[in-house]
């Protein structure tokens, strides 16, 4: 009877350590972290790396990357040796680019993200003066799915004409502001966006015949238009 006292000491403190170990096991288990604590971790990780290790993990991810308040900034230092990475991200939906400085063809980059088959809503701003010069001249390959776009920056008329034409669902356009470069605006036949009802223009470099001249060459349905002449 002692030796079955014995044991039954023995084991019992062992079985209720297995318990508790059990319980704080399933306590620290990944799938029991609260979404805002990945939202948190995910904002110290690479985009693509994220996509990479959660996006097939299971269904709870794949919601999470791609729900609407969840947000990607991008270090266009870590991004340039890589930038053809970005297609590996095919879930996109919103989309916001800062750029302080950088010595890179930013239009080359701009092309990459034109082609995110879902990407619907994009805000790029450039605050490199060298960045500005070739921004919008990329290779026209497709059409893009994008139905917001700001740019806060300055671009050409000839630059806004160059996306519109490859944006046949964009609904929202806002630009902080054009140049007047040399380039003829008139085009062969005005851009039809059928979709589109919303145009702000911070500053626009001409006068108010240049503005009638180049709305002229887009078709569509206003229901919102401001517009400052400089």
């Amino acid at each position: 009877m002692d030796n079955d006292k014995q044991t039954l000491t023995f084991n019992q403190p062992l079985k209720d350590e297995t318990i508790k170990l059990q319980n704080d096991r399933s306590i620290t288990r990944i799938e029991h972290l609260s979404t805002e604590l990945f939202v948190t971790i995910f904002g110290y990780l690479n985009c693509y790396d994220i996509y990479e290790a959660f996006s097939n993990l299971n269904y709870r991810f794949q919601r999470l990357l791609n729900s609407s308040f969840y947000f990607y900034e991008i270090d266009l230092n870590q991004f340039v040796p890589t930038r053809n990475k970005l297609t590996a991200l095919p879930c996109l939906f919103f989309l916001s680019i800062i750029i302080d400085d950088t010595d890179e063809n930013v239009g080359e980059i701009y092309q990459l993200i034109l082609v995110l088959p879902k990407l619907k809503s994009i805000s790029l701003t450039i605050n490199s003066i060298d960045s500005q010069i070739n921004l919008l001249t990329y290779t026209k390959k497709r059409q893009s799915t994008i139905e917001y776009l700001s740019i806060n920056s300055r671009i050409t008329i000839g630059q806004i004409f160059d996306i519109l034409a490859y944006t046949p669902q964009i609904h929202h356009m806002h630009v902080r502001q054009t140049e007047m470069y040399s380039r003829r605006i008139h085009l062969e036949s005005p851009i039809k966006l059928t979709n589109l009802t919303h145009i702000s223009i911070h500053k626009f470099d001409g006068n108010l015949n240049q503005f009638e001249t180049f709305l002229s060459q887009i078709y569509c349905k206003l229901k919102y238009l401001h517009i400052t002449l400089t």
